[in-house]
């Protein structure tokens, strides 16, 4: 009985652990939901509209979300925790997706109002491969 449960363990758990991508996948989904809502809130204590703006990761910029507050981002949000420019960088086997998305990307306004519903897919392409939604409500902004 125990080399049965042994063997069923490590038939499924085992490849589970051993990739770290679905976790990573999981991890930055929750990143991704917090920086809409911060996005959300700075917009509403500046007064002025914040734009997420979702990119394709390159060697120049390797940011696939920064929270703008011009259209063409010449001015970014800071990031709290580190004074910079607000920039979400990927794990390397994870990307993320805008779909349906405009081309100025999802906006709020001073009142935190969305100008629009968007959807954001983050899935990882590795062992453990996993893809996560996320549904920004039209109407109040609400992250789910």
């Amino acid at each position: 009985m125990v080399i049965v449960l042994l063997a069923v363990l490590s038939a499924v758990a085992v490849p589970r652990l051993a990739g770290r991508s679905g976790f990573e996948a999981r991890a930055f989904a929750d990143e991704v939901a917090s920086a809409v809502r911060y996005a959300q809130r700075t917009a509403i204590a500046m007064r002025r509209t914040v734009t997420i703006v979702v990119g394709t990761p390159s060697r120049s910029n390797p940011c696939a979300l920064q929270l703008c507050i011009t259209s063409d981002c010449g001015q970014q949000v800071v990031n709290p925790a580190t004074s910079q420019a607000f920039c979400l960088v990927p794990p390397p086997a994870v990307a993320l997706r805008a779909d349906g998305a405009t081309r100025t990307g999802l906006q709020f306004d001073a009142r935190g109002r969305p100008s629009g519903a968007q959807t954001y897919s983050v899935s990882s392409t590795g062992p453990g491969v996993e893809t996560r939604t996320l549904v920004v409500e039209a109407e109040t902004g609400h992250v789910r």
